[in-house]
């Protein structure tokens, strides 16, 4: 019944005001606009010269760690693609803005990705010892500095002569900020089932029969940069199949997001407004904004530390929504606090209890509508650390509190997790050199005494090795709404583990090693394996540059772990049917570019993949792509075209494969069955204020007439899609 009112009172209406909205005609015209924006991108005068994204070498080679990092994260549980273009986008940032060796702060440098703690303040020591840096090579000086680490920080740091403008660092004057205003629309040139018309009595049976809103995703994003000291902007999105400026959003976009950050030169460290991201310590508490991978843990294994900054992405759940601000009233003492009000989408029953909360930010159907903004959470905390040369430690504390009962279903699997009106969390963590060795760690406490550990020792070994090890422990009972911090399961619970890894060059000129292996344990059953299990994860990478423009990069990666047979819980059944389930990974690829610049990329890549119990039928998969990117020097025009072909058994043995996208954009589908995969991207930048980009993709099927189920049913073997994106920077 209340379904058939919010079908009276919502959709009807809209469906009324619609009526042919969707039609074939409809879907003939929007293909024809699209194909016509595709021409006209590719015939636009060439003009000018390039905004500046012709990429340095150095620059080059940490943009190709990036994505190397992206595919292997996307494979991880509990991955976040909207945190991880979150950041993308900054560490771009910071690529084209590099930060001034011998003016950046304490602040600045903490903001470097893959930089070692104790490498800012080695920094400051000997800038304050022997004076001002001369050039970058001068960090090799340095004990925190290995020949890896140079290259992966040298890119975000430059050294500018003495006298130069620090490009507004020093002085405010809002008429040095930079404007950027991107509008994005995903345009899908096919139906689906929940786009198709229905009829009236169709609809008053089943409201959530169709969509309420059309099949176009579109977003906009503002942002107002002053160089590192204050970022301001509005992010707004829509969802394919959600309304715009009708319906249940008659206000335009379906979600929206302001976000303000300052970043001080006194003791105000830094200030955040409106929505932002906080971690607390290694994330045992909170972890809001935390990014890992096991591969990606062994350069930066350990150094996650407290971080505030602006949440910019599209993300409509994992961000915080009030103040915050970060305070060094002393050089050595720096303390946070934080508030956060929201009201995050859930499911309810009886009135005041919460039975689920959703994630996903969907709203394109009634029962989806209806779920919106279900209930109230509040988020407070704070920190105090004390920041030495050699030891850093502090104290960390969050509570939240919720204005209905959280009240998950009651499974097997997540006997122990939080529930109630409100909880809390403490920690303290700490980091600590000795010589050139680092201890890292973190020990949490919930409101009934139970504990989450991380403990990392970080060791330069001879020959411009680095070594890691990580223990982590984390109690079945442990409670945290917020934890994320590294783990093989994707929950701070229910886990205890021992990584060990391993980097470094090979005798052979231009050739590194990865290595890593990670021992787990469940002591409490946990989702699809219904009883305590243990397993291990092993990886292997090597990455060879035998002469400039020239690299290969072979991985493989296996992991064991136990599992159900059956593909769903075995809730009140048989609960020891858990078996081995091992999956293989391996990857071989040879990049080769020309030109200074890179004028001319191609990779060409082969990737293995079998996944299934062991001693029971297991599914293969392979995949062979190539793609390659053109970067005229003199034309204001980029391209890049990728194919590849794939075939595994099933899902469990799909493969991931990274693709050139759009800026800032995620951009590892996975692929799985028999098929190709297709994709063009042309930018042209008009000047260096205007920049289009489109690109096309196709995925085309061989085993199936049609592609996903339910309201997601594509009637055909192919899918096809253009994405499209206008930038202005003033």
């Amino acid at each position: 019944m209340a379904n058939r009112g919010f079908f009276l009172r919502e959709v009807l209406p809209l469906r009324a005001k619609s009526a042919g909205t969707f039609s074939e005609k409809r879907q003939r015209f929007f293909r024809f606009r699209a194909v016509l924006f595709c021409l006209l991108l590719a015939c636009l005068p060439l003009r000018g010269q390039a905004d500046g994204d012709n990429r340095s070498g150095a620059a080059a080679r940490v943009r190709d760690f990036l994505e190397l990092l992206e595919e292997e994260s996307a494979q991880e549980e509990g991955f976040s693609p909207a945190l991880w273009e979150e950041n993308r986008e900054e560490w771009e940032h910071l690529l084209a803005n590099p930060l001034d060796l011998n003016r950046a702060t304490r602040r600045d440098l903490e903001r470097i990705p893959f930089l070692p703690p104790e490498g800012a303040q080695q920094i400051l020591d000997y800038r304050a010892r022997h004076g001002a840096f001369r050039s970058l090579q001068e960090l090799q000086l340095l004990p925190a500095f290995s020949r890896l680490g140079l290259r992966l920080v040298g890119p975000f740091l430059c050294v500018r002569p003495p006298g130069a403008s620090a490009d507004g660092q020093e002085r405010l004057s809002l008429r040095r900020g930079r404007h950027d205003l991107q509008l994005k629309a995903s345009l899908p040139l096919y139906r689906r089932e929940g786009y198709r018309e229905k009829t009236v009595p169709e609809l008053m049976e089943n409201p959530d029969a169709a969509y309420l809103g059309p099949p176009v995703a579109h977003s906009l994003r503002y942002s107002f940069r002053l160089a590192d000291r204050l970022q301001a902007g509005l992010t707004a999105s829509n969802d394919a199949g959600e309304p715009f400026f009708r319906g249940t959003n008659r206000k335009g976009y379906d979600a929206y997001s302001l976000y303000f950050l300052y970043r001080g030169r006194g003791w105000l460290h830094t200030l955040a407004l409106g929505s932002y991201r906080i971690d607390l310590g290694q994330g045992l508490t909170m972890g809001n904004g935390f990014l890992s991978s096991k591969g990606s843990a062994l350069p930066v294994a350990g150094l996650n530390r407290g971080k505030l900054r602006a949440h910019t992405s599209l993300d409509e759940y994992n961000y915080l929504s009030g103040a915050a601000f970060v305070l060094q009233p002393l050089p050595r003492l720096r303390l946070s606090a934080f508030y956060s009000y929201r009201r995050p989408d859930g499911r309810t029953e009886s009135g005041d209890t919460l039975v689920s909360i959703t994630t996903d930010g969907y709203h394109r159907l009634p029962r989806e509508a209806g779920r919106r903004h279900a209930a109230v959470l509040q988020t407070a905390g704070g920190s105090v650390h004390y920041l030495g040369t050699r030891l850093e430690a502090g104290l960390n504390a969050v509570g939240y509190f919720f204005s209905k009962t959280y009240q998950p279903a009651l499974r097997y699997y997540n006997t122990h997790y939080f529930r109630g009106r409100r909880g809390y969390n403490l920690s303290a963590d700490y980091r600590l050199l000795l010589g050139r060795a680092q201890l890292s760690g973190e020990i949490a406490l919930d409101p009934a005494g139970h504990t989450a550990l991380l403990q990392t020792v970080r060791q330069p070994l001879p020959g411009d090795w680095t070594a890691v090890l990580l223990y982590r422990r984390y109690d079945l009972r442990y409670r945290s709404f917020y934890a994320r911090s590294f783990s093989e399961g994707g929950y701070v619970q229910n886990e205890e583990g021992l990584y060990l890894g391993a980097e470094g060059p090979l005798p052979l000129r231009g050739l590194r090693l990865t290595l890593f292996a990670d021992f787990f344990r469940f002591p409490y059953p946990k989702y699809n394996v219904s009883a305590p299990s243990r397993g291990f994860d092993l990886m292997g990478r090597l990455l060879w540059t035998p002469r400039r423009g020239w690299q290969v990069d072979a991985y493989y990666r296996y992991k064991q772990k136990g599992k159900n047979l059956a593909s769903a819980a075995l809730d009140g059944e048989d609960r020891h049917s858990v078996v081995p389930y091992a999956t293989h990974r391996a990857k071989l690829q040879l990049r080769y570019a020309v030109g200074g610049e890179e004028e001319f990329v191609a990779k060409t890549s082969l990737l293995f993949t079998s996944a299934g119990h062991l001693r029971h039928r297991r599914g293969l998969g392979w995949m062979a792509a190539q793609a390659v990117v053109w970067k005229p020097r003199r034309l204001p025009l980029q391209a890049a075209a990728g194919v590849g072909g794939f075939r595994t058994d099933d899902y469990a043995s799909r493969l991931y494969s990274y693709e050139y996208g759009l800026p800032y954009t995620f951009s590892v589908p996975s692929f799985y069955g028999r098929g190709l995969r297709a994709y063009v991207m042309l930018r042209y930048n008009w000047g260096r204020r205007l920049a289009l980009i489109g690109k096309y993709g196709l995925t085309r099927y061989f085993d199936r007439s049609t592609i996903s189920s339910g309201l997601q049913r594509i009637d055909s073997p192919a899918k096809q899609d253009l994405d499209f994106m206008l930038r202005l920077t003033l």
